[in-house]
């Protein structure tokens, strides 16, 4: 099934969307992960640094305690126990319970009975344990038992786990309590005098932030879906909306033939894109109609050209088959306006061959240095051997130079002298010269005929046209010669122009860059 354009730009947008929240959002997790393990490092680290401050401060070195010395208990400092030192009689009888006594009894009993092999020798530190978040765990071991023994800590089920860098690591144990695995993130630190080995640690099975962060991504994932159908229809609207114009200018370019290419695509007005492409196709086709009715006009003109001729040489042929091979008079007149006619139309011909070439750019101009006095005298000299009677006049002195085709130049000159003679008279004046205008030189050719008619002076330059007394067919020309120096010019980067002299006269204006 062929997809429109309006739903190929929305899947793509939303492809491109997609793409970019699934890497905005791993950009974000990674992001949060990042800040995440860097606060949980950084409380480690002040729990370790705290612990070793109260270690160094408050803990005394470790004693091994004989296992036949009943009176360990004893070695303890007197000041270090002073509670056990308070009179029974200053305390007072209603605060002196069976109940209470009771237990603390029993417990000391207990005490004595799960007596470890290490005694601590320090007093109890609550106020600054306190400070500690109540979510760290933390282990104390010392070198007397190779960091082997604990000597504090405020979690029992906590194992004593392998040195780290200055950096926190995950430590993972399947199966460690009844109901669960042990997962937690710790690090390790050794105080100065290195006695203590200072573990801290955190449970990440109890720790939000790192279930957050697992849960995100699916969260993402989930919202990632409705967001993409949401985008895509609503791309697909606006895209819809967007190409509306395209689609009414196709509809209407689908309409348009070479009838009527008169007709102009509809423009919105807004003066956007669009609007501009419809005005750059409405241009276009302008351009093609004045083409197309140019080029109408062009072979209408040239089977008029070229049937007049065929008809004289028609008429002439039958002229003889009838009676003219009797006749020798006749059948020299005869032969002569076929040989007439002939060349003609082979002028015709040769002439539409040769602008066919230069509109195409098969005829390439080859730059070089012209003279363009030489250039005077030489056309000059070629007239005069035909028409003897014309009188030529030139620039006094001095020469320009210009970097043209010489050729060229030459046939466009020769066109234009020879228009002059033809409808000025064979003893007519023409003066040719140039002046500079600024980056160009203007070359002209100037003649004291009857100039161009008003209505004649617009469409000198136009193929098979000839006005006023060049329709007179006895002046000879096709039309061709004033349109075949027009294409020259513009092969040549150059603009030609026709005018009317004062008194009376036609002139002929070429614009050639220097």
């Amino acid at each position: 099934m062929k997809k429109s354009v309006a739903f190929r730009i929305s899947l793509k947008f939303m492809l491109v969307l997609a793409s970019s929240v699934i890497a905005l959002s791993c950009a974000m997790i990674a992001l949060i992960y990042f800040f995440v393990r860097n606060e949980q490092n950084r409380e480690l680290m002040d729990a370790a640094i705290k612990i070793e401050r109260i270690v160094g401060e408050r803990m005394v070195p470790l004693q091994r305690i004989p296992p036949d010395d009943k009176n360990g208990p004893e070695k303890i400092e007197p000041e270090k126990i002073e509670p056990e030192k308070i009179e029974p009689e200053k305390i007072e009888p209603e605060k002196i319970e069976p109940e209470k006594s009771e237990p603390e009894k029993t417990e000391t009993e207990r005490s004595e009975k799960r007596k470890p092999s290490f005694s601590r020798r320090q007093p109890a530190l609550p106020f600054e344990l306190s400070r500690i978040p109540y979510y760290i765990s933390y282990v104390v071991t010392s070198t007397e038992s190779d960091f082997s023994q604990k000597v504090f800590t405020n979690d029992q089920m906590m194992p004593i786990l392998p040195k780290t860098d200055s950096r926190a690591k995950i430590y993972v144990s399947k199966g460690f309590y009844i109901d669960g695995d042990l997962k937690v993130l710790y690090m390790t630190k050794t105080t100065p005098d290195e006695k203590y080995l200072i573990q801290v640690s955190l449970d990440m099975e109890r720790d939000i932030s790192s279930h957050l962060l697992d849960k995100i991504l699916p969260a993402i994932a989930i919202a990632v879906v409705p967001i993409l159908l949401l985008s895509f229809l609503i791309s697909l609207l606006i895209t819809k909306n967007t190409m509306s114009p395209v689609v009414r200018l196709t509809k209407s370019a689908e309409k348009i033939s070479s009838s009527n290419l008169g007709t102009l695509l509809p423009r919105s007005g807004t003066g956007d894109e669009i609007d501009s492409l419809a005005a750059t196709f409405n241009s276009l086709f302008v351009r093609l109609k004045a083409d197309f009715e140019r080029e109408k006009n062009f072979t209408s003109d040239v089977s008029h050209e070229l049937k007049t001729p065929v008809a004289v040489i028609l008429g002439q042929a039958n002229l003889l088959l009838r009676w003219g091979k009797d006749d020798s008079e006749q059948l020299q007149k005869s032969l002569e306006s076929i040989r007439n006619e002939a060349k003609s139309m082979d002028s015709i011909i040769t002439s539409l061959l040769e602008v066919s070439r230069i509109e195409n750019g098969k005829v390439k101009p080859v730059i070089s240095d012209v003279d363009l006095r030489k250039m005077f005298l030489r056309i000059v000299e070629e007239f005069l051997s035909v028409y003897p009677d014309v009188d030529f006049v030139l620039p006094e002195e001095g020469s320009e130079t210009i970097r043209t085709d010489s050729e060229l130049l030459h046939q466009v000159l020769t066109v234009a002298v020879s228009n002059s003679v033809k409808f000025s008279g064979r003893e007519c004046t023409v003066r040719l010269g140039w002046e500079k205008i600024d980056s160009a030189m203007r070359i002209f050719i100037e003649d004291d005929g009857p100039g161009f008619s008003e209505s004649v002076l617009p469409n000198v330059f136009k193929r098979f046209y000839r006005g006023d007394e060049a329709h007179v067919r006895s002046v000879g020309g096709a039309g061709l010669g004033l349109s075949i120096a027009q294409t020259v010019v513009e092969s040549l980067g150059g603009k030609i122009s026709a005018y009317n002299c004062e008194p009376h006269g036609a002139g002929i204006s070429v614009e050639l860059p220097c």
